[in-house]
């Protein structure tokens, strides 16, 4: 079914591990008086989940594909859509 299942798999947790700090990201920016009203001695250090390249890579190994230069340009583009969008109204 998939030509090489462990390099799948890394490309999945990879792409986790770097989803997961953004939408923490978000999170804080969106319910950050939330977060401290509950929990008034939380940071925003201590709420934003962030692992290293080198300890996914130790954890996990280097079996995993980077995003290519066309991933990236398509990423810029989705970004600028909503500025541009903003700008209209």
């Amino acid at each position: 079914m998939y030509p090489d299942l462990d390099r799948s798999i890394g490309s999945y947790r990879y792409t986790l591990v770097t989803l997961i700090p953004f939408f923490t990201r978000v999170a804080w920016a969106n319910r950050k008086g939330e977060l401290v009203h509950t929990h008034p001695s939380m940071s925003r250090a201590q709420f934003i989940y962030i692992m290293k390249r080198s300890s996914y890579e130790r954890e996990w190994g280097k079996q995993y594909d980077r995003p290519s230069f066309f991933d990236k340009l398509v990423a810029f583009l989705v970004k600028l859509l909503p500025l541009s969008a903003r700008s209209r109204f």
